[in-house]
């Protein structure tokens, strides 16, 4: 039903909700509160993710996932924990390249670290971007964790991304400069069978149910690169 070509999408998982976020998300700085972390900003690119993160940055973020979702270029899922936004979720496509591949990314609270959120919210919006119910239009998934990122590499094996090398001097660290190696990780249609019967609590036909508060339209999430 409607539910099924619902954009952007309402996942559901055993331990996180996955949905564009509301303007209470802003209005009670959860936002602000959780992304502003040094503890998740030194793994992020300084572009996508400034540091401080003020209210002001957390309202741009919002209204630039908005026009993202409408030209339907990129996805922003919210991870939501008790209707508080306490992590992030992104899949943008290639522009400049391939529009069939798209980089997805992640991040969520220290403060929430050690249950689990990151490789829950990862597989769903995995099996939801192979979809039918998805209008991207993705055939490969890419991520790029820096190498000493063990935590994130973690979450990518356990969601069955696959390595496929080490990029060296990929990314500059945001505070001494210095160029750092990653890992490029990938997912492809063929591998949805990893996700195996273990989903998370989401549906891999990308069936999804509305989510409203107070009546009001739900409005896009804020959600960065890969930790």
């Amino acid at each position: 039903g409607l539910a099924a070509v619902m954009w952007p999408p309402f996942l559901k998982t055993d331990k996180c909700i996955l949905r564009a976020p509301l303007e209470s998300d802003v209005d009670t700085a959860s936002l602000q509160r959780h992304a502003n972390s040094y503890q998740v900003a030194k793994w992020i690119h300084a572009a996508l993710h400034p540091f401080p993160f003020t209210l002001h940055d957390a309202w741009s973020f919002v209204a630039w996932a908005r026009l993202a979702h409408q030209a339907k270029e990129q996805l922003h899922l919210s991870i939501d924990v008790g209707k508080e936004l306490v992590g992030g979720v992104s899949v943008a496509k290639n522009l400049v390249g391939d529009p069939h591949i798209a980089e997805i990314g992640y991040w969520v609270s220290d403060k929430y670290w050690g249950r689990g959120l990151a490789t829950a919210a990862l597989r769903a919006t995995t099996a939801y971007v192979f979809s039918d119910s998805c209008p991207l239009g993705i055939e490969r998934l890419e991520a790029y964790p820096r190498v000493d990122n063990e935590a994130s590499i973690r979450v990518l094996e356990r969601s069955g991304y696959t390595c496929e090398g080490r990029l060296r001097s990929h990314n500059r660290h945001r505070w001494d400069g210095r160029l750092r190696d990653v890992y490029l990780f990938s997912f492809i249609r063929d591998d949805l069978h990893k996700l195996g019967e273990r989903r998370d609590g989401f549906e891999l036909d990308g069936r999804a149910e509305q989510m409203r508060e107070g009546g009001g339209a739900l409005r896009p999430s804020f959600s960065q690169r890969v930790l």
